[in-house]
């Protein structure tokens, strides 16, 4: 993946037994959808200029990272295991299934908010845990969370230009001006928040999990060729998103209430 390299693209050394912070967190989640800078700031606890304050606020604007409490990120405090896949999980569009949850044996330990996405992870093999457990309060380290987003995600397009690769995993684009080509994607394909207001066009692309589109705008994400497409899954949450489709095959296409 090219979020995993030496250092996590965390702000320092690797360490990979140190447990992660929520806003260590962030900014994983950064690498991956690169949100957009926002103004608008909910938490008292996230000041301007940190070397984390763009990640969380863009979590927060994306509706994946909803806060402890109703104006507190707590960037600081170090992130659970339910917490880290239930975030990963809304990111990347997991589709719930608290019925996954039964791998494990300490199941009655997870939270009610994070049963679905956990319970999917696992569905999807993405999640594992360790000795049949899942171990929900325990903290996360940094390579933990490097082992969830290798298993979760093949590759990130983060350049404009075409690109052609099958993936047995995921695929997050989040650049504009990518051009998808002749290929097959087995998990979700997500137009991340990266690509902006730009556009992006898939050329004879398979989809087997969701198509989920959180970025894209009036220039349109075009879906042409051959393309093949599970569930069209549409998320952005500020401005206009035009899909222009052209002799393309899907089973659902679903617009979601955005708030």
């Amino acid at each position: 993946s090219g979020l995993v390299g030496s250092e996590m693209c965390i702000r320092d050394s690797f360490r990979p037994d140190d447990p992660m912070t929520r806003a260590e967190f962030a900014v994983v989640l950064d690498r991956l959808m690169a949100y957009a800078e926002t103004k608008v700031n909910p938490f008292k606890d996230v000041p301007a200029g940190t070397w984390y304050t763009k990640s969380v606020l863009g979590a927060a604007a994306a509706g994946i990272l909803l806060g402890t409490d109703v104006d507190k990120a707590s960037p600081g405090d170090r992130i659970t295991r339910e917490q880290a896949f239930t975030l990963m999980g809304r990111a990347l569009m997991v589709k719930e299934n608290e019925a996954g949850t039964a791998a494990y044996s300490d199941a009655a330990e997870i939270s009610k908010y994070a049963k679905g996405y956990i319970g999917g992870m696992t569905a999807a093999g993405i999640l594992h845990g360790s000795n049949g457990k899942c171990s929900p309060k325990s903290n996360i380290t940094r390579a933990e969370v490097i082992t969830v987003v290798d298993n979760a995600i093949g590759d990130i397009v983060d350049k404009a230009g075409e690109y052609q690769k099958d993936s047995e995993k995921s695929v997050i684009v989040n650049a504009a001006g990518a051009v998808l080509k002749d290929m097959a994607v087995k998990g979700n394909l997500i137009i991340a928040e990266g690509v902006g207001s730009g556009d992006v066009t898939l050329d004879g692309v398979t989809v087997e999990g969701s198509l989920v589109l959180r970025g894209g705008g009036e220039h349109s994400v075009v879906i042409k060729g051959k393309s093949k497409l599970g569930t069209v899954l549409v998320n952005r949450r500020d401005g206009k998103l035009r899909v222009a489709v052209e002799a393309v095959s899907y089973t659902h296409l679903t617009l979601p209430t955005i708030r």
